[in-house]
């Protein structure tokens, strides 16, 4: 399924990144940014494959304070603007998106973060892509 297809590519540095998104319908609270934490971790510990995950937040606030300082901060994590209508089409928070924008995964807000890792070592060690 497209998600945002060409936004997706251009974020994906025209088709050679997997995307880590994280999608958060209205202001980022504590439970989003401790999830943002959890990807940054997450990312860091993909060690060599790190260069072929961006990390994103798909938000419908671009204007939202806690995630313009969290970018500033962390210049690597992409902020992505939909309008709200788009973020509801998608019941899971956590996604994983491939280089063509195509959504191979996703996963509840209460998903293990090493279950995560575990699943993203093993399809970078497949993938012939991104």
């Amino acid at each position: 399924r497209q998600l945002s297809g060409q936004m997706l590519r251009s974020a994906a540095k025209n088709g050679q990144n997997w995307i880590f998104l994280l999608r958060v319908s209205g202001p980022c609270a504590d439970a989003c940014l401790a999830r943002l934490d959890e990807m940054r971790r997450i990312h860091v510990a993909l060690y060599k494959n790190m260069g072929r995950v961006s990390r994103a937040v798909l938000t419908d606030q671009p204007d939202d304070p806690a995630l313009l300082a969290l970018a500033r901060s962390q210049p690597d994590l992409l902020l992505l603007t939909a309008s709200p209508n788009e973020l509801t089409d998608i019941a899971d928070p956590l996604l994983l998106v491939d280089p063509q924008g195509q959504l191979v995964i996703t996963y509840p807000a209460d998903a293990s973060p090493q279950g995560v890792r575990a699943d993203l070592d093993r399809l970078l060690k497949y993938a012939w892509n991104g």
